[in-house]
């Protein structure tokens, strides 16, 4: 049943996404996470605060407002406190010169508690930095950006490259979840 649920909890946040409601997203990560988009292009690097992380939604949504997730599976395991959750997708969006676009690609999530600890975006990088210079090259500088990275990790992360010296941790301090409340709602992020 508890994979069942976060199952249901994933494809409603990329549901939200799908729709334009990025301000469901962020709430979804616990304070202390990493979230991390490899590659070398504006929304490459790793974030652990969710200032950074809010900041990275942000912009994916100005360089891509029509962005839309197919997902295409679905996978889990683990208990409540330390769940590994993969999703495979596709996606689909258009350029500013109004040309499709389309990526593939799997999301890794790790979870605890229902609060997202890590998420790792791995993706065809080199298709997504073409079209990052390809934007670029119709007026959207904000695609040729430099990442939005913690400032800690800004040398070592600016291309993708990942830390070795960051290691996710899990709660392991249990808490209880709400009972009753409608999965595709995000709670507050109170860690």
């Amino acid at each position: 049943m508890y994979h069942f649920i976060v199952k249901q909890k994933l494809r409603c946040a990329f549901s939200d996404i799908n729709a334009g409601r990025y301000d469901r997203i962020v709430p979804q990560f616990a304070t202390k996470h990493r979230h991390a988009m490899y590659g070398n292009h504006a929304l490459a690097g790793e974030r652990t605060t969710v200032a950074s992380t809010a900041l990275w939604y942000a912009r994916l949504q100005r360089l891509f407002p029509d962005l839309h997730f197919n997902v295409q599976a679905i996978a889990v395991t683990g208990w409540p406190w330390n769940t590994v959750a993969m999703v495979t997708w596709n996606d689909r969006f258009a350029l500013p010169d109004g040309t499709p676009g389309s990526n593939q690609g799997v999301h890794v999530f790790g979870l605890a508690w229902g609060r997202v600890t890590s998420l790792a975006v791995h993706c065809d990088t080199a298709k997504f930095e073409g079209y990052c210079r390809q934007m670029a090259e119709t007026g959207r500088e904000e695609a040729i950006a430099v990442p939005i990275t913690d400032r800690r990790n800004r040398l070592s992360l600016a291309c993708g490259a990942p830390s070795a010296s960051r290691r996710v941790a899990f709660h392991t301090r249990p808490k209880s979840p709400q009972k009753g409340r409608n999965l595709c709602q995000p709670e507050g992020n109170s860690d």
